[in-house]
């Protein structure tokens, strides 16, 4: 069984030979040890090898912060000035540190154009070509955009786009708009040179306790875009998958019964995303991740890892549909020692039928 045959057996909860490991590289120290040379494509491809990842969303270049790629796309394609636009690097991670607006008024002079089908398909397309070229039989790629609500929040700043909510409706709308159709053109391209038969909206709308916007403003101005981007995915037969750091069990019943979403990540543990309730309240819907990534994953031992590992396999895996990894990402604060240990204790425990002393 290669991995595109486990990974359509998992999604579609039949019994597949072992339990499929998916997650999102972030750490520089891997793709140099394990990556060798060649394009970024080519260096991720070899580190999931080496490691034992099946699946992946995202491609990590680490000599270039994916904030600078965005700030790139949106040049291309909203328009905007980049001599006015900086990303800082900060406490590990990058920045929008200017823009060229910072109230109503500034933003009102610099509002993103609306993108252009064609236009994104000039770099979209060949990427996918290279990745399903790369990834070949044994790596999956799941196609995903970053949500409307997130890349309007980018683009304005978190603080000014809450207050335009009450200040400026218009403007928020009308933001929305455009980064709705970026991905839902997204979608499209994606099903239409499709690498893997599934596809994530990455929409970070939680945090630790609860989501950032209320669930009263998501289901008025939300819900239908996140549908209207996933008609595609749908129509094509493919599944439906989200991401969002946080707690969104406020949402959750929402996302799965009107947006019909068909998989979730990345069940963070800390923030009250227990695998076990999630699965019990909906018992098909896929699950992915749930170790987690800044207590075991960074702090614990080996040993702590594997017993996370067979404790999530052994709660979930015997009903099917999960595919373990990290709570987040394989960051750079995780040790070597413990991503060996996770995507090991995976092959080793994930061996169906399910057997977890």
């Amino acid at each position: 069984m290669d991995v595109h045959q486990r990974f359509l057996k998992t999604i579609n909860f039949e019994q597949p030979d072992r339990v499929l490991s998916y997650d999102l590289l972030g750490n520089a120290e891997l793709i140099e040890k394990y990556g060798g040379d060649g394009t970024a494509i080519e260096k991720n491809a070899r580190t999931m090898r080496v490691l034992g990842i099946d699946a992946t969303r995202g491609i990590y270049d680490p000599d270039r912060h994916w904030l600078e790629d965005k700030i790139d796309l949106w040049t291309r394609h909203y328009g905007l000035d980049p001599k006015k636009w900086e990303v800082t690097p900060q406490g590990g991670t990058s920045w929008i540190s200017q823009r060229p607006f910072d109230n109503l008024e500034g933003l009102r002079r610099n509002m993103p154009q609306m993108p252009k089908k064609e236009e994104m398909a000039e770099w979209y397309v060949p990427t996918l070509r290279e990745i399903k070229r790369v990834f070949g039989d044994d790596l999956v790629f799941i196609g995903a955009t970053e949500g409307p609500v997130t890349d309007a929040f980018d683009y304005t700043d978190t603080g000014l786009f809450c207050e335009l909510i009450y200040d400026a409706p218009d403007i928020v709308e009308r933001l929305l708009d455009v980064t709705t159709t970026w991905a839902r053109y997204l979608a499209e391209l994606y099903v239409e040179n499709a690498v893997g038969p599934a596809f994530f909206i990455c929409d970070d709308i939680a945090y630790k306790t609860g989501t950032i916007f209320s669930p009263k403003w998501l289901k008025e101005h939300v819900y239908d875009r996140w549908k209207y981007i996933y008609e595609p995915v749908k129509q094509a037969g493919f599944k439906c998958f989200y991401h969002s750091d946080g707690n969104l069990m406020s949402v959750l019943d929402d996302l799965v019964n009107y947006v019909e979403i068909d998989g979730l990540n990345p069940l963070e543990p800390l923030a009250g995303m227990d695998p076990k309730v999630v699965r019990e309240r909906h018992p098909h819907l896929v699950l992915l991740g749930n170790i987690d990534s800044s207590t075991v994953l960074a702090h614990g031992t080996p040993s702590e890892v594997e017993e996370s590992v067979k404790e999530l396999i052994r709660d979930i895996a015997p009903t099917g549909g999960l595919c373990a990894g990290s709570s987040t990402e394989i960051h750079g604060g995780i040790p070597v020692e413990n991503v060996h240990a996770l995507y090991d204790a995976i092959r080793h425990w994930g061996q169906y039928p399910i057997f977890v002393d």
